[in-house]
């Protein structure tokens, strides 16, 4: 018992708040999904990772830089899409994927595959990471043509903020082969 209350002491004392609530998540921000700290660039890749296996919008927005981030899209894409992607950004992607998200709710499997993940340090605060992907999303809208698997490639900048967390600045998608690419998901799902 005396040994009980000294380690409830000590947790007091160090300011460690074991039984502190958690910040709630916003309505709407879907599944469940793993958030690490991201205080390593790569951890950002992880996180990007769980919150689309959760379909967790929260967590996938939390990858991005806020404020600064931008997209560029594959080429195909900006061509069939070009009034969608004029003016995209972080608050664009929270659309589109809180809409995806929606529309596989009630679905299960959802994966990121990212393979051949290179990264590149470009500077002490700033990383760029290439690689190709494959993303399976289980919605209600294959029936309307919008695919459940998209496949390409991404270069993506990740920054350090001052605090010495990690986020995604910069995303540009290439198109790999002539299937759909996360460019043309992010539009099908943005135009409805």
């Amino acid at each position: 018992m005396v040994r009980v209350l000294q380690i409830t002491g000590l947790l007091l004392l160090s300011g460690c708040s074991l039984f502190a609530t958690r910040e709630p998540e916003p309505p709407g921000s879907g599944g469940t999904s793993v958030f690490k700290q991201p205080d390593r660039p790569d951890v950002v890749i992880e996180n990007l990772v769980s919150a689309v296996s959760g379909m967790n919008t929260f967590n996938y927005i939390r990858c991005l830089s806020g404020d600064t981030f931008r997209f560029t899209p594959t080429s195909t894409a900006q061509q069939t899409h070009p009034d969608v992607f004029t003016r995209w950004n972080a608050d664009a992607e929270e659309v589109w994927f809180s809409t995806m998200s929606g529309a596989a709710r009630q679905t299960s499997g959802h994966t990121l595959l990212i393979t051949d993940l290179r990264e590149e340090s470009v500077s002490a605060t700033e990383r760029r990471f290439i690689g190709d992907y494959a993303l399976t999303v289980y919605h209600n809208r294959a029936s309307q043509g919008v695919p459940n698997l998209v496949r390409g490639r991404f270069i993506m900048t990740l920054v350090s903020a001052d605090n010495g967390l990690w986020s995604i600045r910069e995303w540009t998608d290439i198109s790999v082969g002539a299937g759909p690419s996360w460019s043309d998901l992010k539009a099908l799902f943005t135009r409805s």
